[in-house]
């Protein structure tokens, strides 16, 4: 799939204008005005569901995604360009942490329009080297999140009348601009679509140490570390989870072998602990989490609260 061209055909849209705005289908008005990204931020909102491994891990041509385990089902569908050609997935650590950084802007500003003219400051936040090649791989990682479709249903196990469902797009409108006739590295502004951001992203309260999770060099290391802070931030004594449960969550594919699965987990699990300094052990069937000795997280509660 070759993502340049679906570049240029933005491009060849776009000409004798400055600007342009992709407009998603059921984008709903918002009259929420868009707030300045603020100068300083130590922490990273990832919501629950979205901290779960719902982005492929490497690119593939496929037009959909699934991850199923424990109450939650998360699709992801390729979305389409107006001519019906796939603009593919998002894969890779790229996404999570662009993704990361602009829920996180979105949560403290409590808005769904995020401003993001400031490329540097972006990047510096989400730890990614700013050089030609890293600019076409953002690129395209922007512009397949920005198409994407997902599915999310949830059903806890012990309060199945808390059942939470989403489908749509995760944004409703990018304002691309163009320059000496190059598309602009990121969007001037994204807005997350009205039922996204009610949903997943308004009530967020759990923050994570943005140190740490700009120290992740993988997607595993990314996706074991929001969910060992957030699983082990709740618990009071030691729990043991068997590689049985967690395959369906973390493996590249439900045909992943075991035996490989084991030795990637815990190989990128060894650099969450050295980063974290958080305890698990682990043995021939499965990990041992342990309480934090140290607070990992934060919670952030008011909309003028300060973190």
């Amino acid at each position: 799939m070759d993502t340049g061209n679906d570049w240029e055909k933005i491009l060849e849209s776009m000409k004798g204008e400055k600007t342009k705005v992709i407009r998603f289908p059921s984008n709903v008005e918002n009259k929420v005005t868009a707030e300045h990204i603020p100068s300083e931020q130590k922490h990273y909102f990832v919501p629950e569901l979205l901290s779960s491994a719902w982005i492929p891990r490497k690119s593939a041509n496929e037009s959909h995604y699934k991850r199923h385990y424990g109450g939650l089902l998360f699709v992801s569908q390729t979305g389409l360009h107006d001519d019906g050609s796939e603009v593919g997935l998002p894969s890779g650590l790229i996404p999570r942490k662009i993704l990361a950084r602009l829920a996180t802007i979105s949560v403290i500003n409590r808005s769904p329009v995020v401003d993001v003219r400031s490329v540097a400051y972006l990047l510096e936040q989400t730890n990614l080297t700013y050089n030609g090649q890293m600019v076409k791989r953002i690129r395209e990682q922007i512009l397949k999140l920005a198409y994407l479709n997902v599915s999310i249903r949830f059903t806890p196990h012990k309060q199945p009348d808390k059942k939470r469902v989403f489908f749509g797009r995760m944004f409703d409108e990018l304002e691309l601009a163009i320059e000496d006739n190059q598309l602009t590295l990121f969007p001037n502004k994204i807005r997350f679509s009205e039922s996204f951001f009610e949903s997943m992203l308004k009530d967020e309260s759990f923050a994570y140490f943005a140190e740490e999770v700009q120290e992740m060099k993988s997607s595993l290391q990314h996706d074991i570390y929001l969910w060992l802070v957030r699983r082990t931030g709740r618990l009071v004594a030691p729990v043991q989870i068997s590689w049985e449960m967690l395959h369906p969550q973390f493996a590249n594919s439900e045909s992943h072998s075991m035996r490989d699965f084991r030795r990637r987990f815990r190989e990128a699990l060894k650099a969450v602990i050295e980063i974290s300094g958080q305890r698990v052990d682990s043995d021939r069937k499965g990990i041992t989490i342990h309480p934090q000795s140290k607070r990992k997280f934060h919670w952030f509660s008011a909309p003028n609260s300060q973190v």
